[in-house]
């Protein structure tokens, strides 16, 4: 995949969420029960879920459920805390390397509360992939205002 960091930059923007994300990127909005969950997708293995939660469930509840999600799919996950912040709020980050049809793959998942929700940020692509992704998934997490 190549992907320049010139990529023109699409805006999304909702009541609770705003960030930029690459234009080329297919973005998909549903809602599922009470929150919201907006998909973009680089290709079959690259993505990113953002989660708005208006029920504003704890950051470090979020993530460690997809942490424990993960452990039951996987069985060789490496966990490391990397220093996150979103919109400058306290954030419980996690990234995960894991092994799946024999490709190493690396994912992250940062959730952060405002006033109005919580929101969880999950990213997932091979390992391959990030040196090209990992500046736009950055600059997107970067982007995102609550």
């Amino acid at each position: 995949m190549q992907v320049s960091d010139d990529d023109i930059l699409a805006e999304y923007n909702s009541t609770y969420v705003r960030f930029l994300y690459p234009a080329a990127w297919e973005l998909r909005e549903e809602d599922d029960l009470a929150d919201t969950v907006i998909t973009i997708t680089a290709d079959d293995s690259c993505f990113c879920i953002l989660r708005v939660m208006p029920g504003r469930p704890r950051p470090p509840e979020v993530v460690r459920s997809c942490v424990k999600a993960f452990r039951s799919e996987y069985e060789d996950v490496e966990l490391t805390r990397p220093g996150i912040t979103i919109d400058g709020l306290p954030t419980c980050s996690r990234e995960a390397t894991f092994s799946c049809f024999e490709l190493l793959n690396v994912a992250g998942f940062h959730s952060a509360r405002s006033r109005q929700a919580t929101l969880l940020i999950w990213w997932q692509c091979t390992d391959h992939e990030s040196p090209a992704v990992r500046p736009l998934i950055d600059r997107l997490i970067q982007s995102v205002r609550l």
